[in-house]
């Protein structure tokens, strides 16, 4: 089997294994206005879509420290494919819950797996 056979059987798997149990969730990314000095202000929160994940339990419970300083300990992560566009700070809402994006993990290349923190 070539390397590109093997990678593409590694991406059908893992939309395989989102759509055994999918959530459809709202993306929110908060608004970012270069400041022209290497920064950013940041804005409102604006909708990016629905889409398509797997909520799955947290395997790290231990705490982490986000790039804004905050340390925080994960409660949930959730599975995505590799092209989707997501960012830490990200904030998603699924079955009434509402989550931030404090981690994302794109190894190995064929899916995506992001640490979740949520807000009662």
């Amino acid at each position: 089997m070539t390397t590109a056979m093997q990678s593409q059987l590694h991406i059908d798997q893992t939309q395989a294994f989102i759509n055994q149990n999918p959530t459809t969730v709202m993306c929110l990314r908060q608004e970012r206005t270069d400041t022209g000095t290497g920064g950013y202000v940041l804005g409102a929160w604006v909708p990016q879509g629905d889409r398509q994940v797997r909520v799955v339990g947290q395997g790290v419970t231990h705490p982490r420290v986000t790039p804004d300083g905050r340390t925080v300990v994960p409660v949930a992560s959730a599975i995505v494919m590799p092209e989707e566009d997501w960012l830490v700070g990200d904030r998603l809402e699924s079955l009434g819950i509402n989550y931030e994006i404090v981690f994302i993990d794109s190894l190995p290349p064929w899916r995506m797996r992001m640490e979740l923190i949520s807000y009662a």
